[in-house]
């Protein structure tokens, strides 16, 4: 278990489950001892002709390992109406940009669920392997902004007795400047101060 679920599903991500909640569409019951044949469930992604059928297989037990297309109930006594599924690893392949789930039970409300099929490269690596040249486009960074941050790692600066100078990826556009203090009779810098 990780964070497969955090936010949108990464492209080609194996082994997801769902939860979800069946309630009679009769009088809002929670319905409980629904069995993997009494379920007919698909998937439809982003360019496909159709949808996809899934066929579902009872598991032995709530925490069993996943198995493409497992279908369990939680537990009847302690959680009614929850069931576990197991969706297809094709369901999230790349090549997408979403894909819709869609459960259903004879008597029942159905569960429909879309996902995002996010990039392969996970959003950390997207940012951190950005090159900041092409982040600024539009205006000017918030002057206390994440970019303005780092670019005193990574760009060009300048001082003098006074003030600090951090530069834009270009190293020749200033973008902030700071005031500088320092020990009397030494020459060390002892607070940057940004303007």
């Amino acid at each position: 278990m990780a964070d497969k679920n955090y936010g949108d599903i990464v492209a080609d991500s194996t082994g997801i489950s769902e939860a979800l909640l069946l309630r009679s569409s009769v009088d809002n019951s929670r319905l409980t001892g629904v069995a993997a044949g009494s379920v007919t469930a698909s998937w439809y992604r982003q360019g496909d002709a159709a949808p996809t059928a899934i066929t579902l297989v009872a598991l032995s037990s709530a925490n069993a390992a996943w198995a493409s297309g497992g279908w369990r109930e939680i537990s009847a006594a302690n959680m009614p109406g929850w069931y576990r599924i197991d969706i297809p690893n094709a369901a999230f392949a790349s090549g997408a940009d979403w894909v819709a789930l869609q459960i259903s039970v004879t008597g029942t409300f159905g569960f429909d669920i879309p996902y995002r099929i996010q990039s392969a490269a996970l959003l950390p690596d997207q940012i951190l392997k950005r090159d900041m040249s092409a982040v600024e486009a539009v205006s000017s960074a918030a002057g206390r902004s994440l970019l303005n941050a780092i670019r005193l790692l990574r760009n060009r600066w300048s001082t003098t007795p006074t003030a600090i100078t951090v530069y834009k990826e270009d190293d020749a556009t200033p973008a902030w400047t700071g005031a500088l203090s320092t020990a009397v009779g030494a020459a060390q810098i002892t607070s940057v101060d940004p303007a």
